[in-house]
């Protein structure tokens, strides 16, 4: 955003401040200190959880509160019971069918009580919704082609 905005009027006091805000939220601290890590000291490991599952839900898809939720769970080719994401979810026992997917759940190793694709996904909406504001309060002039 520096190299695109740095010239636009009050831009730099926005990013100061917007900078300010995210280094003091503890997200934005986790994912600068795995990308410092990572580039300047050994790669990255996550944490893998092999008997705890994360779902991602593929489309639109509502619970009542109070509502009872349960998977159909089948065995892989090592033996291990996970959920089936072929069969429906169950809703209050009644079947409904789903498109998603379950994996075995990552985790930082700083922070293994979090699941790492829930910390991802948080990150970068939180990192696109910056951007975003950026680009609706300092809009540059389109600069034309030549030819």
């Amino acid at each position: 955003m520096i190299n695109e905005f740095g010239s636009v009027p009050n831009f730099p006091e926005w990013h100061a401040k917007k900078e300010e805000e995210l280094f003091a939220m503890p997200i934005v601290k986790l994912f600068r200190e795995e990308r410092r890590l990572t580039e300047h000291i050994k790669p990255f490991e996550a944490g893998v959880d092999n008997n705890s599952y994360y779902t991602d839900i593929q489309e639109p898809f509502m619970v009542p509160g109070g509502a009872r939720v349960g998977y159909h769970m089948i065995k892989d080719e090592k033996g291990n019971v996970k959920p089936d994401d072929e069969s429906p979810i169950l809703v209050n026992e009644k079947p409904v069918n789903v498109k998603r997917k379950t994996s075995v759940r990552y985790y930082f190793t700083d922070y293994p009580s979090e699941n790492s694709m829930v910390l991802s996904d948080a990150y970068f909406n939180l990192i696109s919704d910056v951007v975003t504001e950026c680009h609706d309060k300092f809009k540059l002039k389109e600069k034309r082609k030549k030819g």
